[in-house]
């Protein structure tokens, strides 16, 4: 991922966003960074992205992923979008939808549909 792109995935959080952290961390166990509320971004080995997904509030989420030895062969690094802590659930979800939206991760079998942010309601879209 370019500087530029993590800025630009930082500006679709907005208001939301908390402190950047534009680079990359090691896929790997125990997770460096103790982030309650944030986007991820996966890259593979050759720096594609390969999945996006987001965490709120609830420590493991993220590391629950990296238990798993199939992803973690496919892992290697971490970039994090974190957000404000306390956040709506339907927030932390439209904004994982506009960065996968953008990014087309090639793992991420369902994304939130990024609706407005004024909307009530998040659903999930499946990726062909």
């Amino acid at each position: 991922m370019t500087p530029t792109t993590y800025r630009v995935l930082c500006a679709y959080a907005g208001p939301a966003l908390s402190r950047p952290h534009p680079w990359p961390v090691p896929a790997s166990r125990p997770f460096p960074l103790q982030i309650r509320s944030a986007v991820y971004v996966i890259e593979d080995g050759d720096g594609r992205c390969c999945y996006v997904g987001s965490v709120n509030r609830r420590a493991g989420g993220l590391a629950e992923h990296l238990d798993n030895p199939a992803k973690r062969s496919v892992w290697h690094h971490v970039w994090v979008v974190p957000l404000i802590s306390p956040i709506a659930e339907v927030e932390v979800r439209r904004i994982e939808g506009v960065i996968g939206a953008h990014l087309g991760p090639y793992l991420s079998r369902r994304l939130p549909f990024p609706l407005p942010s004024s909307s009530r309601s998040v659903r999930a879209v499946s990726r062909p």
